[in-house]
């Protein structure tokens, strides 16, 4: 069996096999496996420590108002997991209608936050623009060294500057795309695109 993302309840029903001793055989076949563990009952957890399940995370029933938002947090983290075992970095995230995709990091020229929205990000690719869910600073502890946050709303991919211009205070990208640079990012900004043009090559 691949590695994948189960989502088992403790609780199947009488006549089903109990949720942890599926998620048990699921172990044992997919060492891979992202498991999250959906109960009503907090003390659930402790059994699956006896199983050895190693689930990734616990979701609680009785609590509504979250679950909607843990299931969304569980499915990243689990395709993350997954994607993480291949060979070009991805990210994992959500669209605006609620759908998966699957981004190649070296492929986003920029993002932005999408005035007035909430949660709402605009990414800039080679092949077109994706809006998604998210803040600013989640999808900045997604990304490696080669991104950097040159304003408030704004993150860029160093692999695609033209040119800084440090009196105005724009970052130019392929493209034709045009980003302003806060005035306390400017010398971070010139530090972190020195360093990334020093080790680019290795």
């Amino acid at each position: 069996m691949r590695a994948g993302l189960f989502f088992l309840d403790v609780d199947l029903g009488r006549d089903a096999i109990n949720g942890v001793i599926l998620g048990a055989n699921i172990r044992a076949n997919s060492p891979g496996a992202y498991i999250v563990i959906v109960t009503a009952h907090p003390e659930s957890a402790v059994i699956t420590y006896k199983y050895k399940i190693g689930a990734g995370d616990f979701i609680l029933k009785n609590d509504i108002d979250q679950m909607e938002m843990r299931i969304r947090e569980c499915i990243l983290q689990g395709i993350e997991l997954i994607l993480s075992t291949k060979k070009e970095p991805k990210i994992a995230l959500f669209k605006r209608d609620g759908s998966i995709y699957t981004m190649h990091i070296n492929q986003m020229y920029c993002i932005e936050v999408i005035p007035k929205e909430k949660r709402k990000l605009r990414v800039h690719e080679r092949y077109g623009i994706t809006e998604i869910i998210s803040t600013i600073s989640e999808i900045a502890s997604k990304l490696d060294d080669t991104f950097f946050q040159c304003h408030k709303p704004y993150i860029i991919n160093f692999r695609y500057i033209k040119n800084i211009d440090i009196k105005k205070r724009i970052v130019y990208l392929e493209k034709g795309h045009k980003i302003p640079i806060s005035f306390r990012c400017l010398a971070r900004l010139q530090k972190a695109y020195l360093y990334y043009l020093v080790n680019e090559g290795k």
